[in-house]
């Protein structure tokens, strides 16, 4: 099965020319090593399991993996006052 699913990547990148969306990831489990991962993905981000798991779990959801604090309150100047003409008499 293993095979299959490698042929399947290298048949994709083979067309596409490139992983530029993310679609593979290598994710290297306990006690594997750089010689499991096949040659065409070893130019490809690696990421180690359960180590990076937040950063695995944030490319799959598409989310940011550090949240930004919220902004506060936009403070904005007073109303400015409308000065009326003097009447003349």
């Amino acid at each position: 099965m293993l095979r299959l699913e490698s042929d399947l990547i290298l048949a994709d990148l083979a067309v596409h020319a490139s992983n530029r969306k993310g679609k593979f990831m290598t994710i290297m489990l306990k006690g594997s090593s750089k010689g499991d991962v096949p040659c065409f993905l070893n130019l490809f981000m690696k990421y180690h399991w359960p180590k990076d798991e937040r950063k695995i779990r944030c490319m799959i959801e598409g989310q940011p993996e550090i949240v930004p604090a919220p902004v506060g309150n936009v403070k904005t100047d007073p109303p400015s006052l409308v000065v009326k003409p003097a009447k003349l008499s």
